[in-house]
């Protein structure tokens, strides 16, 4: 589809050219405009389309990342050791002492 609007534009500006003439002239700079608005809204479509597809590609990609990340964390605190019980508080007998 793109191959055929550059090759109708470059007829059409072939046929504009040969005479030279200030119409001609006018109507060569309005087919070019017209090409390259055709030319840009077709690179705004395309871009739009490549953009797509790669959010597509890489949403469950990063989300599978993010999720291993996340189960790696919760095992490394599945596996932390428990804590050791407290010792008894030990019973201290302060001796009297008579002056």
């Amino acid at each position: 589809m793109k191959l055929q609007y550059i090759i109708i534009s470059l007829f059409l500006l072939t046929a504009c050219v040969q005479g030279e003439s200030e119409l001609n002239k006018r109507q060569a700079r309005q087919i070019r405009q017209m090409v390259e608005f055709k030319v840009d809204s077709f690179k705004k479509v395309q871009y739009a389309i490549c953009y797509e597809t790669v959010l597509k590609t890489a949403k469950p990609k990063a989300d599978s990342i993010i999720m291993s990340f996340q189960i790696d964390a919760q095992v490394d605190t599945l596996n932390r050791p428990e804590k050791p019980n407290r010792p008894e508080k030990p019973v201290v007998e302060i001796p009297f002492f008579e002056d």
